[in-house]
């Protein structure tokens, strides 16, 4: 892709302007650079990669949906935008980045990595008169009661006043710090009982979120690729407009239900819809702003992005209740290469075929934390052992030090349902290898998007158990056709998360029924080959992305033509040396 299109731009362009409004409430007046501003001079590329704490220095599906996509674009230059906590946040490079990726631009949560821009929260930018400070407080407030009506624009305004810093007039953080501030705030919130300090505890924690979001000068992209709504999106739409260019979200799974969810501790299972901070009566009031931060925060990418792609059809309609327009919305499995697990799946079958094994292999491939279900499989297993079925062990593999209770947890469970001789924690495993030595994989969780392992797994060979969460039911059981036009049968057995019955009853069928173990394995294969290969999967980006490149391109070429028709040759050749 060229990079024409990104060079500074001397006019703004013809349908999307450059952000360029100053307000008529203060004038302007320089704002010291920070440590904020630091990556404009970062070499422009054409798409940048927007992520929270993933690639290139945590491993997971996410990690590796981004790798692929950078592999399968070998002719496009990335960057990533990598939001994680602080600076001692894991900055190693797992992956091994192709040339291709030409930076990595972490931007931190944590204050205390701004001690000059933040944590003193100085007014001297601000407008002298108390009077001017008021209009500002109260366009800011104008502009959060408008984005609660489902109107994004008066924010995004409020952004380039106060946090852009190629066009902001004064530091809108530090208005936190005003008396002005406070006494709007507790005449609008005064009724929440709160007190000033709880108050002012409060918004602190927003404004540092917003601080730590906005008020940073992005690399320039042609096309900023959220990879999950929330910070990552916000900072994508808000790139985009800093550069005058284009930003899309993929949504791994519904981010904000799951954050939501979480928060205010509810089943991950639960549908969010956009108004249930306003329509759950028992929340606190502290619940009820990070649910309202959440998902009003999601308008501005749902307003921004220009196409909104997500992994299965299922999400559709969650989705659309949180506020995303489906207008803009495409269906963009995840895949893989079958080719690449060739010799795993001949070994497999092999080992498939082999007479008197003396145990089937179960598989757990996944971390080891509360959501993805291990403490359910073990009493399912531990219900199993009962039945009559042919003897089996059950390794567990996935990363173990996420959550080191929930771990003792599971190993002290083992022991008390007497399971030590025949469950193995094993860690972070190569999973290409340890697949074709397995017979099955469980995944008994209760949240998933479309799980790559999953896949891996699929092409292997292997049958699958898994719960009835994200796009687990449409990869694993629902009929599918293929490219070809063949209908292809399950590759397993779906069961509602948490039922520990139905998961020991799965497991048993598929141990006892040698006929539907070879159907299962025959079609996951299939539906590999035939669905979510990954060129099918890349293809549907690639063709995104030139959509995307090109307006930008065609915006760069109309400012040459407005150029041309204003400046005249001479401004022409500067323009095209600019232009390089």
């Amino acid at each position: 892709m060229s990079a024409l299109f990104l060079r500074p731009s001397l006019l703004p362009a013809p349908e999307r302007p450059m952000t360029t409004r100053r307000s008529s409430l203060i004038p302007p007046r320089p704002t010291p650079r920070s440590r904020r501003a630091g990556f404009g001079n970062l070499e422009p590329v054409d798409v940048a990669i927007v992520a929270e704490s993933t690639y290139p220095y945590l491993k997971g599906g996410v990690s590796a949906v981004v790798h692929q996509i950078i592999e399968s674009h070998p002719d496009t230059t990335f960057g990533i935008i990598h939001f994680t906590w602080n600076s001692e946040s894991p900055h190693e490079d797992l992956y091994d980045t192709p040339a291709n990726v030409r930076w990595v631009a972490p931007i931190y949560f944590s204050m205390q990595e701004y001690p000059d821009d933040f944590l003193t929260l100085g007014v001297s930018q601000l407008p002298r008169r108390a009077q001017a400070r008021a209009a500002l407080v109260e366009q800011l407030f104008s502009a959060l009661d408008a984005l609660l009506d489902g109107d994004p624009e008066p924010m995004l305004e409020v952004y380039d006043i106060g946090f852009n810093p190629l066009t902001r007039t004064c530091p809108l953080w530090t208005i936190l710090g005003t008396s002005e501030f406070l006494a709007a705030a507790e005449a609008r919130w005064g009724h929440l009982e709160l007190s000033v300090s709880n108050l002012f505890w409060l918004c602190r924690e927003f404004f540092s979120l917003a601080f730590a979001v906005a008020a940073v000068e992005f690399p320039r992209a042609a096309v900023y690729h959220a990879h999950t709504t929330g910070h990552a999106a916000l900072a994508a739409a808000l790139a985009a407009r800093q550069h005058g260019t284009r930003c899309f979200l993929t949504e791994h799974n519904l981010y904000v239900r799951d954050t939501v969810n979480t928060q205010i501790e509810r089943s991950l299972a639960l549908p969010v819809p956009i108004d249930l901070w306003r329509a759950e009566p028992d929340l606190s009031i502290a619940d009820r702003a990070w649910c309202a931060w959440f998902l009003e925060m999601s308008r501005i990418i749902y307003s921004e992005a220009e196409v909104i792609t997500y992994l299965y059809p299922d999400a559709l309609q969650e989705a659309e209740a949180m506020g995303a327009p489906l207008a803009k919305a495409r269906i963009v499995p995840n895949g893989i290469d079958p080719h690449d697990f060739s010799d795993a799946a001949a070994a497999q079958l092999a080992r498939d075929q082999q007479r008197g094994r003396p145990a089937f292999k179960l598989t757990y491939a996944a971390r080891v934390v509360p959501i993805k279900g291990l403490l359910e499989l073990l009493d399912a297993v531990a219900a199993v052992r009962q039945l009559p079925t042919p003897p089996f062990v059950l390794d567990v593999l996935g990363p173990d030090a996420e959550m080191p209770w929930y771990t003792e947890q599971c190993l002290a469970r083992c022991t008390e349902l007497g399971l030590d001789d025949i469950v193995t924690f094993r860690g972070v495993q190569n999973l290409r290898l340890e697949f074709q030595h397995s017979d099955l994989l469980i995944l008994p969780s209760y949240n998933e998007g479309q799980p790559i392992a999953v896949m891996e797994a699929m092409s292997v060979g292997l049958p699958i158990i898994g719960t009835n969460v994200g796009g687990m039911r449409q990869l694993v059981e629902d009929p599918l056709e293929s490219r070809s036009g063949e209908m292809l049968g399950a590759c397993g057995l779906i069961i509602e998360p948490g039922d520990i019955e139905a998961l020991a009853s799965a497991i048993q069928r598929v141990l006892q029924n040698g006929e539907m173990y070879a159907e299962f394995r025959e079609n996951g294969i299939k539906r590999i080959d035939g669905v979510f290969h990954l060129t099918d999967a890349m293809s549907h980006y690639r063709t995104i992305y030139r959509q995307l490149v090109g307006a930008v391109q065609d915006t760069w070429h109309d400012e040459l033509e407005r150029v041309r028709a204003y400046t005249g040759r001479r401004g022409t050749a500067v323009l095209a040396r600019l232009a390089g």
